[in-house]
């Protein structure tokens, strides 16, 4: 079993690839119910900003905690304690959460983005969230390295972004063949597609022999730039354009950064 999950965050992945919390998870939080309770770091309606689905009305929820500590993650409030907003949450139950969902929707978004933070670990709590927004679809925005078992049975779609050597924690193992095969059967019936961050054109090398070891199709490639400012973001489209031109890759924009900038709540 693989002892995943850093310091702040305890937890490992099991020898069927799905998360175990430790009894220690939640140590410094009562709950009535660990089973049906978040925490939750931000939630807000927005847009999709990115990849399949961008431009679509939905509801961010954004969840703590995390099986890895990436250096360069740009939320890591999530899961680093030392982190100035790492106490910035609120705990929901989730018969409350789905209300607070609702009511943020003002009756015309259905669709819930999940992320983090790594938000299979809540695998078993959204499991009970979801069934209490009837008629909503549900995106889970993933790292690729935790089989997903209860939120199975809701017609889940995946957004799997594998971490490259650019941009990973170089202490866990942020590539597991396993759960990126099962995520890459999801693609068949349009269920998941594979979102990579890039920094370099040296990139392209890791994501083309990732795509072919693992089978994924070109079209269900999105490559994304890292940046967390406009500047950043508008430098490096044109030479993401072309590469992806050339690799029969999906280009999407971190549009919510091309609005706004690195602020919290868009």
């Amino acid at each position: 079993m693989s002892k995943a999950f850093n310091q702040f965050n305890q937890g490992y992945i099991n020898e069927q690839g799905m998360w175990e919390e430790q009894a220690s998870a939640l140590e410094t939080i009562v709950v009535s119910d660990p089973l049906v309770t978040l925490e939750v770091s931000e939630l807000f309606p927005s847009l999709q900003g990115e990849g399949k689905f961008i431009g679509h009305p939905c509801i961010f929820l954004r969840l703590r905690r995390c099986n890895l500590a990436c250096p360069m993650c740009d939320e890591r409030h999530t899961w680093d304690k030392n982190d100035p907003g790492w106490n910035d949450y609120t705990l929901y139950e989730t018969g409350k959460l789905a209300h607070e969902i609702d009511v943020k929707s003002q009756g015309h978004i259905r669709r819930l983005v999940v992320t983090g933070g790594e938000p299979i670990i809540w695998d078993r709590q959204l499991s009970d969230l979801f069934p209490k927004l009837v008629g909503w679809e549900f995106e889970i925005e993933t790292n690729g390295t935790i089989l997903p078992k209860h939120i199975e049975k809701f017609n889940v779609h995946y957004n799997v972004s594998p971490k490259l050597t650019s941009f990973h924690d170089n202490s866990r193992k942020t590539i597991v063949g396993r759960a990126l095969g099962f995520f890459n059967q999801r693609t068949v019936d349009g269920r998941a597609i594979f979102k990579f961050v890039v920094t370099d054109k040296r990139d392209f090398d890791e994501i083309w022999n990732l795509t072919k070891e693992v089978g994924i199709a070109h079209e269900d490639v999105y490559i994304m730039p890292e940046g967390v400012d406009q500047i950043t973001i508008l430098s490096r489209l044109p030479w993401l354009f072309e590469e992806c031109r050339q690799y029969g890759y999906n280009l999407t924009p971190r549009m919510h950064i091309l609005a706004f900038g690195n602020k919290k709540g868009t």
